[in-house]
């Protein structure tokens, strides 16, 4: 007689033999044997067991379209607690999965956050302070009252009287590291702030109604002919100039020495296009180099009376918006754009951050980013990190 297992092997299913109990198949392995063959599949193997007869059941027969020997056919099913049972137990073993849940990290970023599931670049950084573009200093309002009058006129006045002379660095890059640049905003314990168009109105008094623009990139050549026809330079010295700054660019010393020829042979009208471009550059268009300027600015310049109709607070605002959105990488060392704007922001919306200053020379009418500014020496990255993290944690 062939061994139940060698009838498994030879076995040909058919719709007559398959008896189908709790998800297993019941099959006769054997005309004269009493009891069925259970295979009991587990993904893509199976496994030979058999059938336990049922207490009062035939041990001479199974079904096989007949009676055997004569004796009556009994069929061995099982009771319904016993398929409940074989269904857990086939669920427990082959479709629950251990699910590995990455553990909280409870101690989050040194002196920052501890939900680290927000800030999902927070932990890239790690780079300390970065270095921080402003020219406070250079900044000076011209002597000649007429100069002084097209500066007043132009709406860009703002920019001398509200000027910082110096940029904490430890509080800015504090603030950098939770900026967000899919949605330009900073994520706080607070919630999510960010500079808005009323804010440069109020701290910087420019204005956000009006035209905006799109400059064309020059080329060297080009840039060239700009300059020589709105500052009179020769085309020698503008040749000298790009070369130096290999682009079209022009240093912002080198304003200064034209805005001081011009201001010697009373060329008022050249003197004040090289000071309105020497302070877009320092300001709101300042950029990493810290000591250059692009020459297509200057296109904006050549009719003093449409420079007034320019939205000059929206272009400071997208002008930031840029370069926090590129000083947000964590390989990004530098900060450039309107740097004060943001310190002023920050100072405005978070008084009790770190030692702060009022500004004693501030006088009613002045931009508000004037009335205060941060002390020097006060305060690090990672105690500007704690106090974010920490007094405005809820």
């Amino acid at each position: 007689m062939r061994s139940p297992a060698d009838h498994f092997a030879s076995f040909t299913l058919s719709e007559s033999s398959i008896f189908i109990c709790a998800g297993m198949l019941l099959l006769p392995f054997s005309a004269m044997s009493s009891s069925l063959l259970c295979i009991e599949f587990s993904g893509r193997t199976g496994r030979c067991c058999p059938m336990p007869k049922r207490r009062g059941a035939s041990s001479r027969g199974v079904e096989t379209g007949g009676s055997v020997r004569g004796e009556p056919v009994e069929r061995v099913r099982s009771t319904a607690s016993a398929r409940q049972r074989k269904r857990s137990q086939h669920v427990e073993q082959h479709v629950e999965q251990e699910i590995e849940i990455p553990p909280t990290q409870e101690a989050g970023y040194e002196g920052g956050p501890r939900d680290t599931t927000l800030l999902r670049s927070y932990e890239s950084h790690g780079r300390g302070t970065l270095k921080v573009v402003t020219h406070g200093r250079r900044l000076k309002r011209p002597e000649d009252d007429y100069i002084r009058d097209i500066i007043d006129d132009s709406g860009l006045g703002p920019l001398i009287e509200g000027t910082h002379s110096m940029v904490n660095k430890s509080l800015v890059s504090a603030f950098m590291e939770r900026w967000h640049r899919e949605t330009s905003n900073f994520h706080l314990p607070v919630g999510e702030m960010t500079i808005t168009l009323d804010d440069v109105s109020t701290l910087l008094h420019l204005s956000v109604t009006g035209r905006l623009f799109s400059l064309p990139t020059l080329s060297r050549e080009d840039s060239k002919q700009l300059l020589a026809s709105a500052l009179k330079v020769s085309h020698a010295e503008a040749t000298t100039e790009t070369e130096i700054t290999r682009g079209a660019y022009v240093r912002l010393s080198w304003l200064r020495d034209v805005y001081k020829s011009n201001i010697e042979s009373q060329n008022l009208n050249v003197a004040a296009r090289a000071y309105l471009l020497h302070l877009v550059g320092c300001t709101i268009f300042a950029d990493k180099s810290a000591t250059a300027v692009r020459v297509t600015y200057l296109e904006l310049f050549r009719d003093f009376r449409m420079v007034d109709k320019i939205s000059w607070g929206a272009t400071a605002l997208a002008y930031l918006y840029e370069q926090l959105k590129d000083a947000s990488f964590h390989n990004t060392r530098q900060l450039a754009g309107y740097t004060i704007l943001l310190q002023a922001w920050i100072l405005e919306h978070f008084p009790h951050i770190m030692h702060i200053e009022r500004s004693l020379d501030y006088v009613e009418g002045m931009p508000l980013c004037r009335r205060l500014r941060p002390h020097r020496l006060v305060g690090d990255v990672v105690s500007v990190r704690q106090y974010i993290s920490g007094s405005y944690s809820s």
